[in-house]
């Protein structure tokens, strides 16, 4: 039982990283969250509902599509089948974004929790 963090070592190309939390009670996943931070302290979470951060003008705003990934993963347990070789899902209706820091955070904070 616990909450594990996963932050990215570096920056991307974006100038962003990518940080994770997953919550396990009694073995089951019970919490995902997703953002991704800048230098300054910035979330893309927080710049998409200030309409700050648009990918988009129709389709599911960044911290809707992050949303979306992580109730997959709470009801699959996993992230087994959420993303293609690109890091794109087809899994998940309506999410352009690329996953591949996401999966890679939930897989460390699994790591994290089967130690």
């Amino acid at each position: 039982k616990g909450t594990y963090t996963y932050e990215d070592g570096e920056f991307d190309e974006s100038g962003y990283k990518d940080q994770v939390s997953v919550t396990i009670e009694d073995g089951v996943i019970t919490q995902v969250s997703w953002d991704c931070v800048d230098a300054d302290g910035n979330t893309k979470s927080q710049l998409s509902m200030d309409g700050e951060y648009i990918m988009t003008e129709d389709g599911l705003r960044w911290y809707e599509q992050a949303e979306a990934v992580a109730d997959y993963v709470i009801q699959n347990q996993s992230v087994n089948g959420l993303t293609d070789e690109s890091g794109y899902t087809d899994a998940v209706a309506s999410v352009s974004i690329n996953l591949s820091g996401f999966v890679t955070g939930v897989e460390e904070c699994l790591k994290q929790a089967a130690q």
